[in-house]
């Protein structure tokens, strides 16, 4: 995962000003690693930077999944951000609502695929969806 610094950078090499509002929600991204809404995100910050705006809080993340340092997909009708932006699996379970990620040693034969119809692969997100081990063995337990 990413450093503070990193971020920082990233900013600067897109002519973006380093202001108060930018380095607090850098600070949750690296304090939070995983995932997150830029709702849930901004509640927190309110904390610290009452004048902040959601819309300020997504167009920072805008600037960030444009640049390709946070990935981000949709689900459940929220826009989710991640901060693992190497290609893997985000498994989401249906009865928690959990999201993990799980790396995938092999996905070169996806990408070939990908590169043999023509396209170029720069980024991706793979999500499947099911019940993670605790979900599944409680609706075991209640079947």
């Amino acid at each position: 995962m990413l450093q503070e610094s990193e971020y920082i950078r990233n900013l600067r090499q897109n002519q973006h000003k380093i202001t108060p509002q930018r380095l607090s929600l850098i600070k949750y991204i690296c304090d939070n690693e995983g995932h997150f809404t830029a709702e849930e995100a901004f509640t927190k910050l309110r904390e610290s930077e009452p004048t902040i705006t959601l819309a300020t809080v997504y167009n920072i993340l805008k600037i960030f999944t444009s640049s390709g340092i946070l990935n981000t997909f949709e689900h459940k009708g929220s826009r989710w951000f991640e901060t693992n932006s190497a290609l893997h699996i985000n498994f989401i379970c249906d009865g928690c609502g959990k999201i993990e990620d799980i790396d995938t040693a092999d996905i070169t034969p996806l990408i070939r695929k990908v590169r043999e119809s023509g396209n170029t692969f720069t980024s991706g997100t793979i999500l499947m969806r099911g019940y993670c081990k605790k979900c599944a063995k409680s609706r075991e337990d209640h079947h």
